[in-house]
Parts: structure tokens; sequence; C-alpha cells
């Protein structure tokens, strides 16, 4: 993916229409809050961090390390926490919801994930897999 001046004015007009429908479902649900109006600084920083998403997954695709996966976890938290402070200081729209809920439980999944391959490691590393000390039965 190559970003350009013309797919970046492809994505200003793209993005209010996702956002309109966004707004859509959150008028149909009466959920609290409210949208902002879309202006051009959205587009910015929705490229900006769509080229870090689209970067962070090619590496976690061509490097498929477990050390990624708690790095990712913690992003998730991170964002999970940004989601949360905006939703309940009142700034945001109860849309984020459908957006907090996964990020959070991924970022358990991710958690648990990378403790049961730590443990794995570790028991593979020290060679306690119940057959005693691997150096003595060699």
């Amino acid at each position: 993916m190559i970003w350009s001046p013309p797919l970046l004015l492809r994505c200003q007009y793209w993005l209010p229409r996702k956002l309109n429908l966004l707004q859509s479902i959150h008028q149909y649900f009466e959920l609290s809050g409210t949208f902002p109006d879309f202006e051009p600084m959205h587009v910015f920083f929705v490229n900006l961090l769509g080229s870090v998403v689209v970067i962070w997954s090619l590496l976690r695709v061509i490097h498929p390390e477990p050390r990624y996966g708690i790095y990712d976890a913690v992003c998730r938290f991170m964002f999970s926490i940004a989601m949360a402070w905006v939703l309940f200081g009142g700034q945001g729209t109860g849309i984020l919801w459908f957006f907090l809920i996964p990020e959070i439980t991924w970022g358990v999944v991710q958690l648990v994930g990378y403790k049961r391959i730590g443990q794995v490691d570790a028991v593979t590393l020290t060679g306690s897999s119940g057959s005693g000390d691997m150096a003595a039965n060699g």
C-alpha cells in the first residue's frame, strides 16, 4: 500500500461517509454523546494512525514473534484507557463501547497467550518436562 496525495484525497471523501454510518448507528441506538464535525485535521490523524497500524500489522505477519504479542497487548490497553477516558469523561459517544470492549478482550487474550507461551518456553529451557535432567539423560 502506497500513501499518495490521490489516495489521501479519496480518504477525505470516503471517511465522512463511514462517519455518517457511525452517526446513524449512534442515533438509532440513542447512545449518549455527540459526534464532532468532520474536519481535514481528522483525515490527517486517521491516515497517521492507519499508517502505523498497517506497518505494525505487516511486522506481525512477516515476523510472528511472541514478544510482539506483548507489545500489541500493551498498545491495546493504552488505546482502551484513552477510549475509556473519553467515554467516562463525558466527551465521547456511546458508540465507543463497540470499540472498547473488543480492545480490552483481545488485550486479555493476547496476555493470556503470551503467559502460556512463556510457561512453555520456561519448561523447554529448563528441561523440566518430568523426565529428569536432559543433560543427565543424554
